[in-house]
């Protein structure tokens, strides 16, 4: 109870006053312009609030961070404002600065907007289901010069699966969607990225099969691995790599950092 009031104390008077209004008689009502019409949109805003996040919008909820905008559907957007803390903690410690960024895994432009707070020069952004809202916001912050969207998932050679699309794990399930992929040695002979970020439910395995040579001029890599991380960890250590557990998410899921002794 105390730790409700204090949430409530750090809200808008006004919200709280719009919300408690619509639970006693029923009546919707709009908050920056963003229609509230139930408890899980009015989670969201409480969520994004208590996380310093402005959020304001029409039909669907907008961010922004650092003068760019992001908006998607509540289900979505709610992920990238849960999980903001979590990617500065498993990535924000790249250095990106006028480096080219290969991102495998983008959602819908969390991280993106992270790498571009922090300086970087280009973003690939790879995102097989997702990539739609990712073309908005590049076209919506006039970032075209600086984003490029990879609409494919990633394998160790070209190929279609059928997945489960979820908010938030999409590719851990079998399921009725099916998407494309694209070799891990021809999307980096394209990129030439200097920094790689890999959050891909499972794609991160395509590194066990690409030869030293072709990972040369990456300078740094953070990425997720499902399952056991032995054979990932030890492949890279012998392209070079130095290595750095960063997080074990759960049992299975762990977060590590790889990067090049020079660095």
């Amino acid at each position: 109870m105390l730790r409700g009031l204090v949430k409530t104390l750090r809200l808008d008077p006004k919200l709280v006053v719009l919300e408690a209004v619509r639970r006693l008689f029923g009546i919707s009502y709009r908050y920056r312009n963003l229609k509230v019409a139930n408890l899980s949109r009015f989670r969201l805003l409480v969520n994004a609030t208590l996380k310093g996040f402005e959020v304001w919008g029409d039909e669907e909820p907008c961010i922004c961070i650092q003068g760019y905008t992001l908006c998607a559907p509540d289900n979505l957007i709610s992920v990238v404002i849960s999980e903001f803390e979590n990617y500065e903690k498993w990535y924000g410690y790249l250095d990106v600065e006028n480096k080219v960024v290969l991102d495998i895994g983008s959602f819908i432009g969390g991280t993106i907007l992270m790498f571009l707070s922090k300086g970087a020069r280009m973003i690939y952004a790879v995102e097989p289901v997702f990539h739609g809202y990712l073309r908005r916001f590049v076209e919506m912050n006039n970032l075209g010069d600086r984003v490029v969207v990879v609409p494919y998932g990633v394998w160790s050679k070209r190929w279609r699966v059928r997945m489960a699309v979820r908010a938030s794990g999409s590719g851990l399930h079998v399921g009725d969607t099916e998407i494309q992929l694209i070799s891990l040695k021809e999307l980096i002979g394209k990129a030439k990225p200097d920094v790689m970020k890999v959050d891909c439910e499972g794609c991160e395995w395509a590194f066990t099969d690409i030869a030293c040579h072709d990972l040369d001029m990456v300078k740094e890599i953070a990425m997720e691995i499902h399952g056991s991380e032995t054979y990932i960890v030890q492949h890279l250590q012998n392209c070079g790599f130095k290595t750095r557990k960063v997080d074990e998410v759960s049992p299975l899921v762990s977060v590590w950092h790889f990067y090049r002794e020079e660095r």
